[in-house]
């Protein structure tokens, strides 16, 4: 006879209400510390030294505004699936805050590297890093293999970390190729394959 599984947990059931109060807290600073990021990126772009000065001469500064691109589609892709993960599984281990924390620290060194894709692509393989990290201190906040399954939480895990890979190869490659040429082919395959991770987890994995 075949042991009967328990049937998924409601939401509800997976933290307490201090533990959602305290998560909301956390989402709130590091909703600012979005906002920031962000807004120093619309200052660095419109200023003289930014994306006015690229824009006059498109020829020499393509790897820039490329990686501007990626940046964009880097940070507002992960804010919109940060707020879905938390939303389904609030923080109920300050760790993940502070991941949190270091993340939008990465963004903003992204920020200040727009014109060497190769600091940027190193900068993109620690930001997947991050993420794994924060799969894996997630799968420690809900243990149960039950809730574990009904959030896919292992799968996306390992698909962090396996793009992280990807990234850290790309990162490589463009260290040891600094030709221009090079570089732009392997730009459009970084912002490439951040459009096809947040595609997986929105249709392999089925959950935001």
């Amino acid at each position: 006879m075949q042991p009967v599984e328990s049937p998924p947990q409601a939401a509800s059931q997976l933290y307490s209400q201090s533990e959602k109060e305290r998560s909301e807290l956390f989402v709130k600073f590091i909703d600012v510390l979005f906002a920031v990021v962000i807004g120093q990126s619309f200052g660095f772009l419109s200023s003289a030294q930014g994306g006015a000065s690229w824009v006059t001469n498109i020829s020499q500064n393509v790897i820039a505004l490329g990686d501007a691109v990626l940046f964009y589609a880097l940070i507002i892709s992960s804010w919109i699936g940060y707020h879905a993960s938390v939303k389904s599984l609030p923080i109920k281990n300050v760790s993940r805050f502070f991941v949190d924390v270091v993340l939008l620290f990465s963004y903003s060194l992204a920020l200040a590297n727009l014109k060497s894709f190769i600091n940027t692509s190193f900068i993109i393989s620690a930001v997947f890093t991050l993420y794994f990290l924060w799969g894996l201190i997630r799968l420690f906040e809900y243990a149960d293999k039950n809730v574990r399954s009904q959030y896919q939480m292992i799968g996306r895990a390992a698909l962090s970390g396996t793009f992280a890979i990807l990234f850290l190869a790309v990162a490589v490659l463009v260290y040891v190729n600094p030709d221009p040429t090079i570089q732009g082919i392997f730009l459009s395959i970084s912002f490439a394959l951040i459009i096809s991770y947040r595609i997986l987890l929105q249709t392999k994995l089925k959950w935001p």
